[in-house]
């Protein structure tokens, strides 16, 4: 739903950040929206993307953090998913 007439304290009619965007044309309403794209949820979740690991084993804790990039395709049921990696 969305709200056409929310009004301020002093009768200003507010834009909503919708309707403020779609104005601006702004590239955060359409960049990944899958209803704008023309494709359903499950085909906008589960294109090929890029996912980061991050590692720490607090038993072997030097203040370092390992991070690893990787080029996944997520399978989507709904839920968030877990994705394990092994790291080098």
């Amino acid at each position: 739903m969305l709200y056409d007439n929310i009004i301020d304290e002093n009768g200003n009619k507010i834009p909503t950040l919708y309707k403020r965007y779609a104005a601006e044309t702004n590239p955060e309403l359409v960049l990944n929206n899958y209803l704008f794209a023309g494709i359903s949820k499950k085909e906008c979740m589960e294109q090929p993307d890029y996912g980061y690991c991050i590692y720490i084993n607090p038993d072997k804790w030097n203040g370092n953090i390992l991070t690893e990039g990787h080029g996944i395709k997520n399978q989507y049921d709904g839920r968030i998913t877990l994705i394990t990696v092994n790291f080098k």
